[in-house]
This record gives C-alpha cells, sequence and structure tokens, in this order.
C-alpha cells in the first residue's frame, strides 16, 4: 500500500521521550499544528526526545525500513 500508515505512539501526551512502540522510523519529521517542520531526525530509531517542543500538538511522520510511511499525531505536555 503506497499509502501513509498510522503510527501508535506513546506516551501520549508525551513530556520528554516519544516511543515508536515495535517500529523503528528513520527520516522523522515532525510538524507543528501550523505545518512548520519543528525536529528532523534521520537515522533509524524507535524513539524521539521532545522535550525540547514547546506544549501542544504535533504530526510525526517517518519511514519504516520497508520503505512504508507512517505518520502520528501527538500532543507534548
Amino acid at each position: 500500500d503506497a499509502g501513509i500508515h498510522t503510527l501508535q505512539v506513546y506516551p501520549n501526551p508525551a513530556e520528554n521521550m516519544l516511543y515508536f512502540g515495535t517500529e523503528r522510523l528513520q527520516n522523522i519529521v515532525v510538524l507543528s499544528a501550523d505545518g512548520r517542520v519543528v525536529m528532523e531526525q534521520t537515522a533509524p530509531t524507535d524513539r524521539m526526545l521532545v522535550q525540547s517542543l514547546p506544549a501542544g500538538l504535533y504530526l510525526l511522520q517517518g519511514i519504516r525500513n520497508d520503505g512504508s510511511r507512517m505518520s502520528a499525531r501527538f500532543f507534548r505536555r
């Protein structure tokens, strides 16, 4: 499927670290509610440090090793 798949992230809302469960993503981009890129990470990982983000709603997008695209909305507390 060439679409974007929903990624389960936790904890949500997050304070410091956001985990992607069993998924390992690369080329991760975090967008603010107004669509601005506020964080990027290229190395494959199953977590992301979000403590530097202001409180609010964000959209995380990334790519799995098989090339499929994943996304999740999360709140930073």
